[in-house]
């Protein structure tokens, strides 16, 4: 249990240092709502199932999502304009390379 409870301090740690602007490498756009979210998500369909199949578990997280809205417009980045990494679970955007 010590290994779970270190991954979520430093998971948690890593989250909050992108939460916050300027200390981090590459910039990042989170809100408190999905960092929530993402709080959940590994308390709740990750830590419990440590020892089950990647697959399963990667299933299980990504039906966290289903029914989350499309909302247009997120990504941020461009031309003459650097990329951030957008984590926003109130909707999300796609993006498909060509």
């Amino acid at each position: 249990m010590k290994v779970n409870a270190w991954t979520i301090l430093l998971m948690s740690a890593h989250l909050t240092a992108c939460a916050v602007p300027g200390t981090e490498k590459y910039q990042t756009s989170m809100d408190s709502v999905t960092a929530e979210k993402i709080s959940r998500i590994i308390q709740s369909d990750v830590i419990p199932y440590k020892g089950e199949n990647h697959g399963e578990v990667i299933s299980r997280v990504s039906s966290a999502f289903l029914g989350t809205p499309y909302q247009a417009d997120t990504l941020i980045g461009g031309p003459g304009i650097p990329e951030v990494l957008v984590a926003n679970f109130n909707g999300v955007d796609c993006f498909t390379p060509g």
